[in-house]
């Protein structure tokens, strides 16, 4: 794949751009770059296509940016769902609340989608290549990556990282990111189609003593179930599965073979980078930090970040000047300041039940306050954007 030595002092320029990470923030940064006439490979350590089990929901706005990309289309042709309500439930009380133009969508299918756009649009792709490490010069960043040919570094003149949650790639030049001390984890499985009930197009959310747990059907009929949860529950319980388990029968949820399931879990959910960029290096999506999304919010932040930082890789690539690294940093704060302060408070009232429990009793009286507080995320991210 990369024809360059292991001395990184001698390493071969391949590209303007590497992005680093081929999830919904990584392709759309590698896509809108590509688009902008700029030589960009997109990197990720897994093999594609690849099943990845997380929140399968897209906001109204995460749809909205699809559009703005010229990705409109895709969505459809993957058969994603139509996002109709969010059922909540906190022990006996419940409330329903209409979405706006949100979709459902398994990650592996998103994700794939993404990666083709981003190669139609003129990206390199090369999957099973993993970045290990990584030097800021003057006029480049020479990185180290490792893939079935061996170990090569190249030279570029921006670097992209999308390296999500679990990424170390930047610690050594950016430190290491802040995280909640006793923060939640992030847990989810893929069940067959019978293990629960729900309706296409109904997202259910259980709140818990132990954290909160979602389930959706995804476009194969298959259902997602996707939750945060404390590490010390887990430990005493023995388990994700019985956390799980003990969650939604807190909340009258049925959700068939949770003990036997096969788990994937994150780091803690919550983290922040203190600078979001080094010289020619940026960081978007989850890498960025993370706050406990609601909604398919988190797909939202990551497509726009990722979108949005093509326009300032741009100007990098052509002459670097170290004010770009704030420029970035302003933007990025345009993008998740309003939507943070609603996903804070939602991560701050779920993590005690009784106020959750009182929260849902007062919207499930008052309907339309819930409809709107649903629909704050169908508003559509400011964006500078290339269509394809």
């Amino acid at each position: 794949m990369f024809h360059g030595g292991r001395d990184m002092r001698g390493a071969m320029e391949i590209a303007d751009v590497v992005v680093v990470g081929a999830g919904p923030a990584g392709s759309a940064a590698a896509q809108q770059c590509a688009l902008r006439g700029l030589r960009t490979v997109l990197i990720d350590r897994k093999a594609f296509p690849r099943e990845k089990v997380c929140g399968c929901c897209l906001s109204g706005a995460a749809c909205a940016t699809l559009e703005q990309m010229g990705l409109g289309s895709v969505l459809d042709a993957q058969r994603a769902i139509a996002q109709r309500t969010v059922m909540l439930r906190a022990g006996q009380r419940s409330v329903r609340a209409r979405l706006g133009d949100g979709r459902i969508l398994s990650r592996g299918a998103l994700d794939a989608a993404m990666m083709n756009a981003a190669r139609d649009a003129g990206a390199t792709f090369c999957d099973r290549t993993l970045a290990t490490e990584l030097e800021t010069r003057e006029d480049r960043v020479v990185l180290a990556v490792r893939d079935d040919d061996g170990v090569s570094s190249i030279s570029v003149r921006v670097l992209i990282v999308a390296d999500g949650l679990g990424g170390h790639l930047l610690d050594g030049v950016l430190g290491r990111r802040v995280r909640r001390r006793r923060g939640a984890i992030g847990v989810g499985t893929l069940l067959s189609a019978e293990a629960s009930e729900i309706e296409r197009g109904v997202v259910e959310l259980g709140l818990g003593r132990e954290g909160y747990v979602g389930i959706a059907r995804v476009e194969s009929g298959a259902i997602d179930v996707a939750g945060a949860v404390n590490p010390g529950s887990v430990r005493r319980a023995g388990g994700v599965g019985a956390v799980i388990a003990s969650i939604a029968e807190q909340n009258g949820m049925r959700i068939e073979g949770v003990g036997e399931a096969s788990w994937v879990g994150t780091p803690t959910l919550v983290s922040r980078r203190r600078r979001l960029g080094a010289r020619r290096v940026f960081v978007v999506g989850d890498a960025a930090g993370y706050l406990e999304p609601i909604t398919g919010e988190g797909i939202g932040w990551a497509l726009a970040s990722g979108a949005r930082v093509a326009a300032i890789a741009q100007r990098a690539a052509r002459c670097w000047d170290d004010g770009l690294i704030g420029a970035w940093e302003r933007a990025h704060r345009e993008i998740v300041r309003e939507r943070r302060g609603l996903c804070a408070s939602a991560s701050a009232l779920l993590r005690v039940p009784a106020i959750a429990r009182a929260a849902v009793g007062v919207l499930s009286y008052h309907p339309d306050v819930a409809d709107s507080l649903a629909r704050m995320t169908a508003r559509r991210f400011d964006l500078n954007l290339v269509r394809s």
